[in-house]
């Protein structure tokens, strides 16, 4: 197993994501978030990083049979109106941390073809290779 990198310092994850599984058909990406160290890779900022992360998720879960895919609204996230304490001391208003949820969660479902279902807070998006 390779765990670090060629200068000798350790491999850690950049990004991530948490999903729930509510029983096929139906794959819920409940967290979008770079790590904490995220900031450090300075060559990584200019990427869209959330989208492809989005993208690899929901064709991993098209490509294995889920008829649907799910992306909880920024303002379902549980620290939407409790935002956590920045630990690297980077202060935000709520507006601002508020903000970036919006553009994290809403605007990255939108961009990658989700729909907005208001009933069930959720952007959904089916599965083009079950379509009939």
């Amino acid at each position: 197993m390779i765990d670090k990198y060629t200068d000798g310092s350790p491999i850690r994850a950049l990004i991530g994501y948490n999903f729930k599984v509510n029983g096929q058909p139906l794959v819920v990406v409940s967290q979008i978030q770079s790590t904490r160290n995220f900031s450090v890779h300075y060559s990584l900022r200019p990427l869209r990083w959330e989208r492809m992360l989005l993208r690899m998720i929901t064709d991993f879960w098209f490509e294995n049979g889920v008829e649907t895919m799910a992306v909880q609204s920024a303002e379902a996230n549980k620290y939407f109106n409790h935002p956590p304490i920045d630990r690297d001391r980077h202060l935000r208003t709520r507006e601002e941390f508020q903000a970036d949820l919006k553009r994290r969660y809403n605007g990255t479902a939108r961009r990658e073809g989700f729909r907005y279902d208001a009933i069930k807070n959720l952007f959904l998006l089916s599965n083009p290779n079950l379509s009939s």
